[in-house]
């Protein structure tokens, strides 16, 4: 299961909605182009009606979000990877030499 709410009900219905706008407003005004002008009220439209509480929501339930569905998304997608664990053990042990160096050439000063 493909884990993206807001593609199955806002962005896919948005393409629907906004293409049939346009096709409408090109036929009862086959003179006029869609401009930059008349774009916005075209967009607004189809945004109005796919964004609704309602349709935000089922999304989220349908993708196990909402409500709380733990068992969704398995705890191993959760765990650190051995990678960055070796990565952040390597950071941390440079880090260390380059303070303990820096406290050495400190102190040597003094």
């Amino acid at each position: 299961m493909s884990f993206n709410p807001l593609m199955w009900v806002v962005l896919d219905p948005f393409k629907k909605i906004y293409n049939s706008m346009c096709h409408r407003f090109i036929r009862e005004n086959p003179s006029t182009k869609i401009t930059r002008y008349n774009v916005a009220p075209l967009g607004s439209a189809a945004y109005v009606a796919v964004l609704s509480v309602e349709n935000l929501r089922s999304a989220f339930k349908k993708s196990g979000v909402f409500p709380v569905d733990q068992s969704a998304v398995s705890k191993e997608h959760f765990t650190t990877s051995k990678q960055k664990l070796s990565l952040t053990k390597r950071k941390n042990s440079t880090m260390e030499r380059k303070r303990t160096t820096f406290l050495n050439l400190h102190l040597a000063k003094k």
